[in-house]
């Protein structure tokens, strides 16, 4: 059993857990903040001389410095129910606020990591939250007004003293973020089993000047990027252990760009591209030029794919993959196509496939076993292709498999819809388990118009089928095909939180749902309509940048652009056809700056 630095923290690991599995051999990333992932542990609070008393933890800022009445403010946060594997090698800490309002001189800040916990609130025997005269209340007070005394280590033998100032760190106004590398600190607060935290002070106290910063509080601001306290920690799991989410920074998908064979022939032009990765549809070898063969189309159907008639898609994949390509986090694109298990004479293509009025054969079907086979085949090309997964779109292309009234399978053993709601969850468990066995860590990407949302009267079976047979390595991103219609921050905001607050209600395994779930959007280049002059009659390139801004910013990990289907024009991203220059650098703009905003590398 693992167990976790903290373990007693009363955290439901809304954003992230660790589970037994094979060993994970590099530094994991993990990003601490109220709102993200469902996180909620960040205690801060300002503690001041111009009111010793106060114990006021609810403001949505905090004042740190000397005021021109020469009265002295510091600030407190820490972050609890971390949820890091016990034993982990602590690899770097960071610690991030940002601040709201700077004035009154050149004030320096820095942080110090406290020897001693704090509350933010009221809580059991405790006469309160923190506060400036603390000395002698309680077991936990400091030793001198203000946690104003500091120890020569961070040794936590229980002495009074409150921090260590070997780890003080100073900055000067500048970025409206300020980070702080809070390693030594950390590492020895996490070796301890104690979430202290830091304290934030003015370096020369004596020196008029004064900032405030956003503490977790701070609803809706009206920046577009996070504004609340942050701690990024990068460490090591000990042997025998597996995590879930590395945390790499928002990371933009093309979808979809063509097939490889056709895109390698523009390499000059993929090393210019805008995305971090993209969506692919692999095609048989065999049917190349004929527009059948394409497996997004066959995987749900009876007509059984073969590996080796990859080959040359595979190939070409592997070469796409080489420097410079910026194309490195690449998926493999299946759909809920044919939707039948009736054969045919001739394969499934778009031509011949059911329509959404037809009756289908799908769960209770003896000829399942095509679809575990297929989804196997394209588990295994995405691993071999150095994939980071699988993309699922769930729409109804053809037979509608998720409607519980279009089952002639059902209808003739004469099952009920909780008999075949069951028996969904079955079979995509039994579809997971194939995706374990082939690519365990893979990420998995579902194109949906939201987690547990209003969907055909199966699909939240198939999911709680998927999340409940989920390999502990898997992630499981909602796609929010949702993310199309909307623009602002607060919108896209709305569905990150049905995510985490609504569709756990409505799960049957929430605890798996959570443990296993990232937010992700699809953004849709031409949701406006498209013509020659895109700035005069559809979006404006600007316009494009600020709603891609706002997806990545909210978003956890992937947000997807769509192309296609806007009217009268058709604009290609590859080679570029019908994309002015000014939407490429919109486009690319958006993406560095949201992940610059997150406190990642472009």
């Amino acid at each position: 059993m693992i167990t976790y630095r903290y373990a007693g923290v009363a955290a439901v690991a809304l954003m992230i857990l660790a589970s037994e599995c094979m060993a994970a051999e590099e530094p994991v990333t993990w990003i601490f903040r109220d709102g993200h992932r469902g996180y909620g542990g960040t205690r801060d609070i300002g503690i001041t001389d111009e009111d010793p008393g106060q114990s006021d933890g609810s403001g949505r800022n905090i004042m740190i410095g000397r005021s021109d009445e020469e009265k002295d403010f510091v600030g407190l946060v820490k972050f609890t129910g971390l949820q890091i594997p016990e034993g982990s090698a602590i690899q770097s800490a960071t610690l991030s606020v940002y601040h709201r309002r700077w004035g009154g001189g050149s004030l320096n800040l820095s942080v110090h990591g406290l020897l001693q916990d704090f509350s933010e609130t009221a809580s059991g025997a405790a006469p309160g939250g923190a506060n400036w005269e603390m000395t002698g209340i309680r077991q936990n007070a400091w030793s001198a007004p203000g946690a104003s005394e500091a120890s020569g280590a961070f040794t936590y033998d229980g002495s009074a003293d409150q921090y260590d100032p070997s780890d003080d760190q100073a900055h000067s106004k500048g970025s409206r973020h300020i980070r702080f590398d809070v390693t030594p600190s950390f590492t020895s607060q996490f070796e301890s089993g104690r979430e202290f935290g830091w304290l934030l002070k003015a370096t020369n106290p004596l020196q008029k000047g004064y900032i405030r910063i956003y503490t977790r509080e701070m609803e809706n601001p009206d920046v577009a990027l996070p504004v609340r306290p942050e701690l990024k920690v990068t460490f090591i799991p000990p042997p025998g252990t597996a995590v879930l989410r590395n945390e790499s920074g928002p990371r933009l998908l093309n979808f979809q760009i063509g097939d490889p064979r056709d895109v390698i022939k523009h390499m000059d032009e993929v090393a210019r591209m805008p995305f971090d990765g993209a969506v692919f549809d692999p095609q048989d070898d065999r049917r190349l030029g004929s527009g059948e063969g394409w497996m997004h189309i066959c995987t749900f159907g009876p007509d059984k794919l073969k590996i080796e008639s990859f080959s040359r898609f595979a190939a070409a994949m592997k070469t796409l993959r080489q420097p410079p390509s910026p194309l490195q986090f690449n998926f493999i694109r299946i759909n809920a196509l044919p939707g039948t298990l009736e054969k045919l004479d001739e394969p499934y293509n778009w031509d011949n496939r059911p329509r959404h009025n037809d009756l289908v054969s799908m769960w209770w079907s003896e000829a399942f076993d095509a679809v575990l086979h297929n989804v196997r085949i394209a588990a295994r090309l995405a691993k071999e292709t150095g994939m980071k997964g699988i993309l699922f779109d769930w729409e109804q292309y053809g037979g509608d498999m998720f409607n519980f009234s279009k089952q002639k399978d059902a209808q003739a053993l004469g099952k009920s819809l909780e008999e075949t709601r069951g028996q969904v969850r079955h079979r995509a468990e039994q579809i997971m388990q194939v995706f374990n066995e082939e690519y365990p860590n893979m990420t998995l990407i579902i194109i949906i118009d939201g987690y547990y949302a209003e969907a055909p009267d199966l699909l939240n079976s198939f999911l709680d089928g998927w999340f409940a047979a989920a390999d502990p390595r898997m992630v499981l991103v909602d796609g929010n095909e949702r993310g199309y219609y909307v623009q602002t921050l607060d919108e896209f905001r709305e569905i990150y939180d049905h995510d985490y607050s609504v569709a756990p209600t409505i799960s049957a395994v929430p605890e798996k749902y959570l443990r296993h779930m990232e937010v992700g959007f699809g953004v849709w280049l031409e949701e406006k309509g498209w013509s020659l002059e895109p700035e005069i009659y559809s979006r404006s390139a600007a316009r494009w940048q600020v709603v891609l801004e706002n997806a990545m910013a909210v978003a956890d990990t992937y947000v997807w652009v769509f192309t296609g289907e806007g009217g009268n024009y058709q604009a290609e991203w590859l080679p570029v056809r019908n994309i002015p220059p000014s939407y490429i650098e919109a486009t690319r703009r958006a993406r560095e700056l949201a992940r610059l905003r997150k406190g990642f590398t472009p």
